[in-house]
């Protein structure tokens, strides 16, 4: 498939990558630095992380070089950003309490073939694969399936 969007460098060939790089490699891990941060009644450890201004500056000048706001914003509200398929990445698109008429769709076309399997009853076993869903995908499949140690795996 053809893709509409620009050619892009690749990340290596950046200065402001080999900044980042160094940045990293100069700033060591302080085990004495205590760094937890709590939102959404979650606690996140931090402190094995490297941390310094210069990280910091050379993150932030490679983020804006690679567009990161405007990215994000385009997968945020639905639109083309999987630049590999030429398609919307969805993941938080099928999330929002009050969705466009297309992620609704496709929430409605999803239930129904939930539906249909439980109705037929032809798949006991499900396996979700998904790319950093790991633990959070098993959740996924066992709250849109309903069922928890029943006839399901």
């Amino acid at each position: 498939m053809m893709s509409s969007f620009p050619e892009v460098a690749p990340l290596d060939s950046l200065a402001c990558w080999r900044s980042f790089a160094q940045a990293a490699q100069n700033t060591p891990v302080d085990p004495q630095r205590l760094c937890v941060l709590k939102a959404g009644g979650l606690l996140v450890d931090t402190s094995a992380q490297r941390a310094s201004p210069e990280l910091a500056q050379a993150t932030e000048a490679l983020l804006q070089a690679r567009q990161f706001e405007a990215w994000r914003e385009r997968m945020l509200t639905g639109q083309v950003a999987n630049i590999t398929e030429n398609r919307a990445a969805w993941h938080s698109a099928l999330r929002v309490p009050a969705p466009s008429q297309q992620v609704a769709g496709e929430r409605e076309r999803m239930l129904d073939f939930v539906r249909l399997a439980d109705a037929e009853r032809k798949w006991r076993n499900v396996v979700h694969i998904g790319i950093g869903g790991s633990d959070w995908g098993v959740r996924l499949t066992i709250a849109a399936f309903g069922y928890a140690g029943t006839w399901r795996n």
